[in-house]
C-alpha cells in the first residue's frame, strides 16, 4: 500500500492530475499524523522523513541540522538510515549551500555536479537529490533532503511536495520551541511557588503538601511517621557578626547537610528564616526517629567555612510522631515546634514531644 503511489507513478498508471490529487491526500494525511504526534518532536521528524520518501518516490530522506561548521544527519528514512549521525562540512556540500542561500537546491547527478561532496554521496548511495531549507525564527537551521539511487529521479512536483514538508517541519520546530519555553516557564513558576529561593528546598506550601501525602499513606498502611522541626541556635548572632550574606551561606550549608544525610524518601523543607523541617515516613519503631535526628544533628554540628570565618552551626530539634501525638498535619507541626523549644531550653539538642 505504501508503495502503490510510486508504482503507479513509475508505470504511468495514473494521470498527472490523479497523481497530484493522490499526493495532496497524502500531504493532508501527513498533517493529521503530525497533529496526532502531540508535540513529540522526534516522532514528528521521523514522520516527515518517512512521508518525504512516500510523496516523492525517493529512496531515502534526511533532516540535516547545522552544528558549527558542519551539517549533521539527525533524522532519516530509507537508505539514509545507516548514515544517521553523519557529519558533513558545510563548505564542501550542497547542504551547506542550501543552508547559506536559504534556497531550494536540486542535483540531477551527484557524479557531475561540482557543488556536491561526491565522496559522501557515494557512501550513502545517492545520485540525485532535492534539498529545501528549514527556517526557524527567520534563520535557516537545517535542510530537508530527498535522495535517490538514480540520476534525475525528481520532478517539479517533487520539489513542491518537499517544500510543503519543510513547511510542516518549520511549524513543528516552532511548536517544539514554544512548548519548551512553556515548560521552562511552568518550571520557573513552580519553582517560585513551591521552592525556597535561597536553598532550593521545598517551601512551606510544598512541605504541607508532602506531609499530607505521607500522612494519608501512613494511615492506609498503618505505619509510623515522624516530623522533625529544627531551629538554628544563635543564628541572629551569625548575621550580626558576619553579615546577612554569611547568614544566607550558612542556611544553604545547613540545607545541603540535611539533604545529604536524610533517607531517600524523607522530605527536607525550609519553613522560614532558620526553621527547617524533615518528614520521616515508614519508621519501624518510635525509637528510630530520635536516632535519625541525632545523626542529622551531628552532621550539622561540623564547622562551616564561610569566607575567612569558621562558623560552628548549632541546632535544636523537636520531634512529633504520627499517630501517637496527632493525626492532623498542623497539630503535628505545632507539637514538633513545642518539642524543639523544650529542647532549646533544656539544651538537650534533640527532644521528642511529650504531653
Amino acid at each position: 500500500m505504501i508503495r502503490d503511489f510510486e508504482v503507479a507513478r513509475s508505470c504511468g498508471g495514473l494521470s498527472a492530475c490523479d497523481l497530484e490529487i493522490e499526493r495532496l491526500l497524502r500531504i493532508i494525511a501527513t498533517q493529521e499524523e503530525i497533529l496526532r504526534a502531540d508535540h513529540d518532536h522526534a516522532a514528528i521528524m521521523r514522520s516527515i522523513t518517512d512521508r518525504t520518501v512516500d510523496l516523492t518516490g525517493a529512496d531515502g530522506a534526511v533532516v540535516e541540522i547545522a552544528h558549527g561548521d558542519e551539517m549533521v544527519y539527525e533524522y532519516a528514512s530509507g537508505v539514509a538510515v545507516p548514515s544517521l549521525g553523519l557529519h558533513i562540512k558545510k563548505e564542501s556540500s550542497l547542504s551547506g549551500l542550501c543552508l547559506h542561500t536559504g534556497e531550494v537546491q536540486v542535483c540531477e547527478d551527484t557524479e557531475i555536479d561540482p557543488r556536491v561532496n561526491v565522496e559522501v554521496s557515494r557512501r550513502v548511495g545517492v545520485r540525485s537529490m532535492i534539498l529545501v531549507p528549514l527556517v526557524h525564527q527567520g534563520e535557516t537551521v537545517g535542510v530537508l533532503k530527498a535522495m535517490a539511487h538514480l540520476p534525475a529521479a525528481f520532478n517539479a512536483g517533487d520539489v513542491k511536495a518537499l517544500q510543503m514538508m519543510a513547511g510542516f517541519m518549520a511549524t513543528a520546530i516552532r511548536q517544539s520551541a514554544l512548548e519548551a519555553e512553556r515548560a521552562k516557564l511552568q518550571a520557573t513558576i513552580e519553582q517560585m511557588a513551591y521552592r525556597d529561593p535561597l536553598t532550593g528546598l521545598p517551601n512551606r506550601a510544598l512541605f504541607f503538601d508532602r506531609l499530607a501525602q505521607m500522612l494519608a499513606l501512613a494511615r492506609r498502611q498503618d505505619r509510623l511517621l515522624a516530623l522533625m522541626f529544627l531551629d538554628l541556635d544563635g543564628f541572629k548572632k551569625v548575621n550580626d557578626t558576619y553579615g546577612h550574606r554569611a547568614g544566607d551561606d550558612l542556611l544553604k550549608i545547613v540545607a545541603q547537610r540535611l539533604s545529604s544525610h536524610v533517607r531517600d524518601h524523607d522530605t527536607v523543607a525550609r519553613l522560614a528564616g532558620d526553621e527547617f523541617t524533615v518528614v520521616m515516613p515508614f519508621l519501624s519503631s518510635p525509637a528510630e526517629a530520635p536516632a535519625l535526628a541525632s545523626r542529622l544533628w551531628l552532621a550539622l554540628n561540623e564547622p562551616a567555612a564561610i569566607g575567612a570565618a569558621q562558623i560552628q552551626p548549632a541546632a535544636s530539634i523537636g520531634i512529633s510522631l504520627f499517630p501517637r501525638d496527632a493525626d492532623a498535619a498542623e497539630v503535628l507541626l505545632q507539637k514538633a515546634d513545642k518539642a524543639m523549644y523544650e529542647a532549646k531550653r533544656a539544651r538537650s539538642h534533640v527532644l521528642v514531644y511529650r504531653d
